[in-house]
């Protein structure tokens, strides 16, 4: 699926991956290396960002355009995401979606974004 508008930006986040959690992700989600992690969100169109302490401190979009696994990357990170976590997306024309965490799951909810993809 792709968005109408040329390009599709993080414009707020607050997000955390503390190490210990990313560890127990790489375990459910069958990845052997933090770098298997960062290849897989790189492959749905999503930059990891890691504090000085190796903690996963923010996350970007860095597609200009939504693949099929935007939103299902995130939703299997959602048990590993510190609760109050969130991004919001949007294009160009102002249109949004946002994942809220709530420490155990991802929600996700569309504010138009999505729904203009084709």
């Amino acid at each position: 699926m792709r968005t109408r508008g040329p390009s599709v930006k993080v414009v707020d986040a607050s997000f955390l991956i503390e190490r210990a959690a990313e560890a127990r992700a790489l375990l459910k989600l069958g990845l052997d290396t933090p770098r298997e992690l960062e290849k897989a969100l790189s492959d749905s169109g999503w930059t990891l960002h890691r504090a000085s302490d190796g903690s996963i401190d923010d996350l970007d979009f860095s597609g200009p355009t939504l693949s099929a696994e935007f939103n299902a990357v995130l939703g299997q990170l959602g048990p590993f995401v510190a609760g109050g976590s969130f991004v919001v997306l949007e294009n160009d024309e102002g249109v949004q979606c946002r994942w809220d965490f709530d420490g155990r799951e991802c929600h996700f909810v569309d504010l138009g974004l999505a729904a203009e993809a084709v």
